[in-house]
């Protein structure tokens, strides 16, 4: 990969800006969860996934289309743009008038404000998916790092004062709001000469083509990705709903933030495999399985970690979100992993293969619905996340390897190496968590065999390291030194 160096540059500094936004969500988070109860915690989340299908509708692929142009024609650039623009606007219209509909669908009275304020970012959405694609595509990921982090922070800090002072559901989505606007007015503003180029929209008709096939799918995907919360709020109740939004928050965000820059990253690279599959057939199952490997730290770590610090974070009265945790971080691990695949798969144009993953997720999901709502629990709707996920991913594998974009014994190669790492890592994290709840209720013995084990554990990890099959695959591509 002639472009490692610059890919893991760019990870870098996006890693790095989303991990400082990641914290500081945290302590956002921690401060807003003793402000609103659970049912504005559920009302906050029905108007998020009224704006994320407003976001949908109003981005139409436009940022991806840009990602996998060859070259970048500014007036090509400017007419999508424009297009962007129109479908925002409509969008937030549309989602304005249709938000109390909306409230009576979700069961959730109580959101038709925060889904009417929802409505302003959508306007911008168009703007931000463009403006980020052309800086990744220019290899500015500094400065688009720097300006979402900036951004996120001023518009936690001004949406944290807005929520002590108002303590609604709709005070919950400013933050969000004023950060969508000030990142698309910067990042607009650098990207001007693409913005105020003479637009040519009969060159620009193959991007809307394949931006509508996207928006399409995605759709789609919305459907099923909301299916299950959907059901916990019309059926269950908003309070519930609120729950999971709190396990979410420490559990599947943190991971959608780690998928969303290894996506945004590769995503340029898979266009050159367009058309051959020469290149593909050994890089992208090394790809696929670092990925798997990033996904496997995550999940266990989160795990183990983050129910113990409920408690700090959020206060007393989330005992349920925490024990959704766990369900949460694998199916976010696995959807890690299924989400770059199909990012390779969508740089293809294989529409009918996405589709078919679409429809798979259907048949998964609706039993875990249906179950879940005669039981009144969760729990079988968050256990058909994971299924759905690792459905998704053998899917993928099974018709890349038959087109010939991938080698099928690569991927049984990796697919070994990435079980025995997996198990052993959850071992070994599951024997430190049991010997520090020992040494923790005054277990003298076992605070000297945690010292031990430590010690061993660094020891071998300093020795071995460069071993590793995630550390082998970064050296090959020049991810790493």
């Amino acid at each position: 990969m002639k472009t490692g160096s610059k890919l893991v540059g760019g990870a870098a500094w996006i890693y790095g800006a989303q991990l400082s936004t990641v914290v500081i969500q945290f302590l956002y988070a921690a401060v807003t969860t003793r402000m609103v109860d659970e049912s504005g915690f559920g009302a906050y989340t029905v108007a998020l996934s009224a704006g994320a299908l407003a976001t949908l509708l109003a981005t139409g692929g436009v940022g991806q289309s840009i990602g996998r142009m060859l070259t970048l024609e500014r007036s090509v650039v400017s007419a999508l743009w424009i297009f962007g623009l129109v479908l925002g606007i409509l969008s937030a219209t549309l989602l304005w008038l249709v938000a109390p509909m909306w409230s009576t669908i979700w069961a959730s009275p109580s959101s038709i404000a925060p889904t009417r304020l929802i409505a302003v970012g959508a306007v911008v959405a168009p703007g931000i998916g463009i403006a980020a694609a052309l800086l990744r595509r220019q290899g500015r990921f500094r400065f688009l790092s720097l300006t979402t982090l900036a951004c996120n922070v001023a518009g936690m800090a001004i949406g944290s004062w807005v929520v002590y002072s108002n303590r609604s559901a709709a005070s919950l989505v400013v933050s969000v709001v004023v950060s969508q606007w000030l990142v698309c007015v910067i990042t607009m503003f650098a990207n001007r000469p693409f913005v105020l180029a003479h637009p040519r929209f009969r060159d620009a008709l193959s991007e809307m083509g394949f931006s509508g096939k996207l928006t399409l799918v995605r759709l789609y995907t919305y459907f099923n990705i909301n299916l299950g919360p959907w059901s916990v709020s019309a059926f269950l109740g908003p309070a519930l709903l609120g729950q999971w939004n709190r396990a979410d928050v420490v559990s599947t965000i943190p991971m959608q933030q780690a998928q969303t820059i290894i996506t945004q990253v590769l995503y340029p690279e898979f266009r050159h495999d367009r058309h051959s599959s020469q290149r593909s057939r050994k890089m992208w199952p090394d790809l696929f399985a670092f990925v798997a490997w990033i996904a496997a730290v995550l999940s266990v770590s989160i795990v183990f970690v983050v129910p113990q610090l409920m408690f700090f974070l959020f206060g007393a009265g989330w005992d349920v979100a925490e024990g959704f945790v766990p369900y949460l971080a694998f199916a976010a691990g696995f959807t890690m992993i299924a989400a770059i695949i199909s990012a390779a798969v969508e740089s293809l144009g294989h529409f009918r293969w996405i589709w078919g993953a679409q429809l798979v997720h259907t048949i998964c999901v609706i039993p875990g619905v249906w179950l879940g709502v005669i039981m009144e629990s969760v729990i079988p709707i968050l256990a058909a996340a994971i299924i759905v996920a690792v459905s998704k991913i053998l899917w993928y594998l099974v018709l890349l390897s038959r087109a010939g974009v991938i080698d099928a014994k690569y991927v049984k190669y990796h697919a070994v190496r990435l079980l025995a790492g997996a198990s052993f890592l959850w071992l070994t994290v599951a024997s430190f968590e049991k010997v520090i709840s020992v040494w923790l209720d005054g277990g003298v013995w076992a605070g000297w065999l945690l010292a031990a084990m430590s010690v061993t554990a660094l020891f071998v990890v300093a020795i071995t390291w460069r071993s590793w099959e995630p550390v082998a695959i970064a050296k090959r591509y020049g991810l790493m030194a």
